[in-house]
């Protein structure tokens, strides 16, 4: 750090608010001081493990809105032992009175303005820089400081003659911000943001303006940030806001308590269920205790989600030949390094479990102890997909797929969020996939659901001597369901193998990718949940023998 650096306790001054960053003072002491402390503060910033080692304001520009507008900018924030990272921020000021209302993370640090006591604030909590970004969205404004240009970006769907509604900002524990602007639309502001094209956007705007799929809040702008290079940034998107009544996550969290409890009035948790039928049955063809316990609007809402997800893929892959969104063969090659990846992902899981198995409890032992002996199945599934490959296609798909990543409105389905897998970069996350990986990410999050439902219901329910029973006897009757249904609505896209047994080959591939992964998540982060994923392989595994 420079020896001339201010005092970390040095108030903020300016003579106005647009000329906070004339004087190189402020931007020091934002740099040294202000910013990294309040990055730590914030949900959305990805860095909390590291050290920060430097905080630059690498870019900004300033939205004039009255007396007190916003600072957009640009923060880069450098570690000791990690790559550097972008984060965009939303500066506004706020009179001292004003602030008392507003959450602790919106408050940056106090600054005296004109002669005034007040708060630099997250920018999104300031009701005159909301109404700007949407009004400067609807009139397709330019900002610009020396070779930096902020573009906001009116959708081809979006009414010129718009007036800026009420809006708020929604406090979700989320990796990036959101304002809903009067329930009709929704800024999503990207706060780690990469050069080059963002695949949510892109994803969003191709699926409204080119594809028209209906399912997904539709793409109405966007708000970038072009540099000096030519380069690009992605700051926010505008869509619409989708009315709901929450995600499919929570909607069957809550099926499953019922199914829970009325198994438990009736003391079937402490019987065996009866016989699932092998092939996904119709609702009517259930034996009685399944279709009183999970009752039939559950089960076609089962069937619909597939449905949806048949014709987001068949969308995702309706563009111009060569271009993003068609579909391309995969070759042996491909399958090959990601058989070959995932048994090195598989090996180093089991090492992690092994050294894990002290933590664990009794029951989670035991579990633990009987996969690791399955261990030499698990790499013999991966290694038979890479000697025999299959034939199918890879399209871009969803990346991140599970229920929460879907809305329920009341009647029907609403798939969120196309940014992909976070922990991976834009260019990663815009490669095509088989869409069974999403089929796979669905089907593990079933999974996750009937378990996690046990895990957080009634000890009653948990420790009946046939829970684990009733609850692997939902999720191989939905997961079926869901999956014929999918099956059946992709007839005729020729985006999945011809033949069914290599369509199941590749989805058990997949889906087993996926608990892996899962397991070195819960070790490292849930050791109590870690049963989840161990039941996961086994059920593959158990499933591969079998056939």
């Amino acid at each position: 750090m420079a020896t001339n650096s201010p005092p970390a306790d040095r108030l903020l001054r300016a003579s106005a608010w647009g000329s906070l960053f004339a004087g190189p003072d402020n931007v020091r002491h934002l740099e040294q001081h202000i910013l990294p402390a309040w990055l730590r503060r914030v949900r959305w910033f990805g860095g909390k493990a590291s050290t920060i080692q430097e905080c630059r304001i690498d870019d900004r520009v300033y939205l004039p809105v009255g007396e007190f507008g916003g600072w957009l900018g640009i923060v880069r924030v450098s570690y000791r032992s990690r790559p550097s990272e972008n984060y965009t921020t939303v500066l506004g000021w706020l009179p001292k009175g004003e602030c008392t209302e507003l959450p602790d993370t919106a408050i940056v640090a106090p600054a005296i303005v004109d002669g005034v006591e007040g708060q630099v604030v997250d920018g999104l909590y300031v009701q005159a820089v909301r109404d700007a970004l949407f009004a400067d969205l609807v009139e397709g404004r330019e900002f610009a400081l020396g070779d930096l240009v902020v573009r906001f970006l009116p959708g081809r769907q979006l009414d010129a003659d718009l007036q800026t509604p009420p809006s708020k900002v929604l406090n979700a524990e989320q990796s990036n911000s959101a304002v809903v602007y009067d329930n009709r639309f929704i800024a999503k502001i990207y706060r780690k943001v990469e050069y080059g094209i963002n695949p949510d956007l892109e994803v969003t705007r191709f699926l409204t303006e080119q594809a028209g799929f209906d399912h997904i809040p539709a793409y109405r702008g966007a708000v970038e940030m072009l540099g000096p290079e030519g380069k690009t940034l992605v700051l926010a998107m505008f869509q619409d806001w989708v009315p709901n009544q929450g995600d499919a996550w929570s909607l069957t969290l809550d099926q499953l308590q019922r199914y829970y409890h009325t198994l438990a009035e009736e003391g079937l948790l402490a019987q065996q269920p009866p016989a699932v039928p092998r092939a996904a049955p119709a609702f009517g063809e259930l034996p009685e205790a399944f279709r009183h316990a999970m009752g039939e609007p559950w089960y076609g809402l089962v069937e619909l989600l597939a449905e949806r997800t048949a014709g987001m893929h068949r969308a995702l892959a309706s563009g111009k030949q060569g271009g993003a969104f068609t579909a391309e063969a995969q070759d042996a090659a491909q399958l090959e390094h990601f058989a070959r990846s995932t048994k090195e992902l598989a090996r180093s899981r089991f090492e992690m479990l092994r050294g894990l198995m002290d933590i664990l409890k009794e029951d989670i032992r035991r579990e633990a102890e009987n996969l690791l002996e399955s261990e030499a199945d698990v790499e013999r599934i991966l290694m038979a997909l890479a000697s025999d490959p299959v034939a199918g296609k890879l399209t871009r798909i969803h990346g991140d797929y599970h229920l929460g990543q879907v809305l329920y409105t009341g009647s029907d389905f609403v798939v969120l969020d196309f940014e992909g897998e976070p922990d991976k970069p834009h260019s990663e996350r815009r490669l095509k996939h088989s869409p069974l990986k999403d089929v796979a990410g669905m089907v593990r999050s079933f999974h996750y659901a009937v378990h996690a439902a046990l895990l957080q219901g009634p000890a009653e329910h948990r420790e009946a001597a046939h829970a684990r029973d009733w609850a692997a006897a939902w999720y191989r009757l939905v997961a079926d369901r869901f999956l014929q249904h999918y099956l059946n609505a992709m007839l005729g896209a020729e985006l999945l193998p011809a033949d069914h047994a290599d369509t199941m080959r590749l989805l058990r591939a997949f889906i087993l990718e996926k608990a892996v992964y899962e397991l070195g998540y819960e070790l490292n982060n849930r050791p109590e949940w870690v049963a989840i994923p161990l039941l996961g392989i086994r059920h593959i595994v158990t499933q591969y023998a079998v056939q």
